[in-house]
Formats: structure tokens, sequence, C-alpha cells
């Protein structure tokens, strides 16, 4: 070859070489960047304390004196106490139903359901996550954290003399419902069921849809960054899917998704779930419409309460919004925790 060529060639070499290493240096900074924004973003997020109690639980338990209640505590894996109350019916429970809450509410959102149950003749025990409401705790961390809750208060349900001897059964909303479904994969409990009203596919899941909206063109990038953060901050559970969980149990569960859904991406949680689990003939898969995220409740109902509080956010808590808020929290829709109820008996227990 002669001389000039050869250099040519090696000049060429060199170039491309260069610009392999300058474009690989570009995607390594980029992802970088990506991953300290989303790390930023995601502590504004999540490592905050949400949901103080409002006054609700004592008032809803005041006007219901028949309710025979007692506080729940236990150690979170955090070193933070979990509260919760434990409803107890008049006859011989007939199991323990564990109930835990959606992201950004609490288990004053959900006492109308807990007393149904009680009244069915269920023990109930409803929790809040560490960060929320009556638990300790500065933080909630992030998504996967609910699922060491979870863990957490049946851990100290399966010691208990009393309520370790019931037969055990779990009901979830959003972000509680993806906590029941996948904590099978942290370690084998009794459970005899498991109803999960518009629970997540996985932590991910619950933040693409807002990723999306806000950053469209990025978001395939943005959902890995969070998924690889959450990686290192909780370990192999961040990536465990509902899916993953269920398929660990035998008992029978029965979830519940509106199409409507603004929160969680009927698509990307429901129908991928219903996929993955299609060999599953213990699970049932329930199709709503028109009944949103909180699809426990009257769609009227559950309209009113976003109405007033984003009302109440924006100018602030008044007497007169409280009391109506109350008042809608007291209310549930019964037909469908009717059906609940009958799912729950349905249940070997």
């Amino acid at each position: 070859m002669p001389k000039n060529l050869y250099h040519k060639a090696i000049i060429l070499k060199y170039n491309t070489g260069m610009k392999i290493i300058i474009a690989l240096t570009i995607i390594l900074i980029i992802l970088v960047i990506a991953i300290a924004l989303v790390y930023l973003e995601y502590r504004r997020t999540f490592y905050i304390r949400m949901c103080e109690p409002t006054g609700f639980l004592d008032n809803y338990l005041a006007e219901h004196p028949e309710l025979d209640h007692t506080d729940f505590s236990c150690m979170s894996s955090r070193g933070s106490l979990i509260h919760g109350v434990l409803f107890t019916p008049k006859s011989a429970p007939k199991a323990l139903i564990v109930m835990t809450h959606g992201y950004n509410m609490s288990c004053e959102n959900y006492l109308p359901l807990g007393r149904i149950f009680c009244e069915a003749g269920f023990m109930v025990l409803m929790f809040d996550g560490i960060g929320v409401g009556m638990s300790e705790g500065q933080s909630i961390y992030g998504l996967p954290q609910h699922i060491f809750d979870m863990k957490s208060v049946l851990d100290a349900v399966e010691v208990d003399p009393e309520l370790g001897k019931l037969p055990l059964l779990l009901f979830g909303h959003s972000w509680g419902g993806y906590a029941v479904c996948t904590v099978p994969c942290l370690k084998d409990y009794p459970i005899r069921g498991i109803l999960a009203c518009a629970p997540f596919r996985k932590s991910s899941s619950s933040m693409t849809p807002s990723i999306k909206r806000r950053y469209p063109a990025v978001a395939s990038m943005l959902v890995a960054s969070v998924e690889f953060l959450e990686r290192l901050i909780f370990g192999s559970i961040a990536s465990v899917t509902s899916s993953d969980g269920l398929k660990k149990i035998d008992c029978p569960v029965k979830l519940y998704h509106s199409r409507d859904d603004s929160v969680i991406s009927f698509k990307e949680s429901f129908e991928t779930m219903k996929e993955e689990l299609s060999g599953c003939d213990n699970i049932t898969f329930i199709e709503m419409d028109g009944r949103n995220h909180d699809l426990y409740l009257r769609p009227e109902n559950d309209r009113r309460q976003r109405a007033i509080l984003k009302e109440m956010k924006c100018s602030g808590d008044t007497n007169a919004l409280r009391s109506e808020l109350w008042q809608l929290m007291s209310e549930t829709d019964e037909e469908l925790a009717a059906e609940f109820v009958d799912f729950f008996n349905s249940c070997p227990i």
C-alpha cells in the first residue's frame, strides 16, 4: 500500500474511533444528567411526609360507637413505627383482612369500607405506611417502600397470638394494590385471598403517565432512569411486578380497574397484567368504566371529593369545605362493597 494511502487509512481509523468515543461520552453525560435530574425530582416527590391526620378518624369512630377498635403498631424496616387501627366484629371473626392505602391517601380514606368488612364478620387491620398519616417517619422514601411496610405488618400479624391464628386476606388500592400483589415476592405468607383496586403493575408504571405528559420526547429515558435509581435504593424488589407476586400464590385473587383511570394507565397496568397472568385460573379481572382511579367510591362522590381537595389547596382549608369533605369520606359504594364482601366470603377461610 502506498505510504500516503496508509497514512490516510490510519487517520480515517483514528477519526472514526474519536467520533465513537465522543458519541459514547455524550450519551454517558446525557444519562448522568438524566439520572441526576430524576434523583432530584424523586427526592422532591417521595422524601416527604404526606396525609397528616386531619381528625377524621377520631370523628368517624365517634360517629360509630358500635365499632370495637384498638390501636395497632409495629416496627418498620427503617426503624420507624407503623401505626394503624384494628376493627373487631361482634362475633368470632371469620378471618383477618389487612387493608392498605393508595398514594397520597391514608387509612382515613377507607374507614367506611373497613367498617362494612367488620360488620360482615371480619377482623380488619388498616395501617398507614411510614411517612404517612398516623405512622412515624420523615419520608415515604419511594413507592417500593410500601412493600416492605406491608411485610412488616404481616410479620407482626404472624407472631401475634390472636391475629396469627386467623385466615389472612389482603385488600389494597392503587399503591396498596401494588403492595398486596408483590409482597409474596418477599415472603411466603399463608394468604387466603387478595382483592386489589387499580393496582399498578410496577413502581415505575405509576409514574409513567405523568412523565409521558410532561416530557414526551424523553419519556422512555426518564422511566428507565427511575427504574435504575429505584434499583439502587431498594434493591431487586424495585424490579418486581405485581404479576411476579401473584404468580407465587394460588389463592383466589380479584383485580378491579376502570378504563378511564386518570392516575394509573389501564393499558399499561391492567391489560398487561391480564396478559401476563392469562394462565392463572385463580385470578379474576374485573374491567370497569366511568369509575376513574378511586373506584370503590360512587363516581359522583369521587368527583366532588377531588373538586373540594383542589379548592382547599387553592384557597385554603375552611370549616365548610372540610365538613362537606368529611361527609363524603363517610360514604362508599355500598353495592360494590357488598361485592367485595362476597369475594372474601368465597375465599377458603
